[in-house]
């Protein structure tokens, strides 16, 4: 009789075990996912700043001025010219 409930208590504890391994599987596939979403938004946030920097430097070219070497004359005014020709604006 002795010998049954060893083995069952063994067979118990052995369950236990296998249950708490899948349980950490759980928890290591659970936290691997949590690090694949936050990498992701990662990823989007950088895209984002990345489309928002390429909108900036082209308002700063479509908006920029330059001076026009060819009209301007020493010591004068100054005449102004876009630093974008107009084949380039479109």
């Amino acid at each position: 009789m002795k010998e049954k409930k060893a083995t069952d208590k063994e067979h118990l504890e052995i369950i236990e075990k296998k249950v708490d391994i899948k349980k950490k599987r759980v928890e290591i596939e659970r936290e691997k996912l949590h690090i694949d979403e936050i990498a992701r938004r990662n990823i989007a946030i950088d895209e984002e700043k990345i489309l928002v920097n390429k909108i900036t430097e082209m308002k700063s070219l479509l908006s920029g001025w330059t001076i026009d070497e060819e009209r301007t004359i020493l010591a004068s005014e100054p005449f102004f010219k876009s630093i974008l020709s107009e084949q380039e604006r479109k």
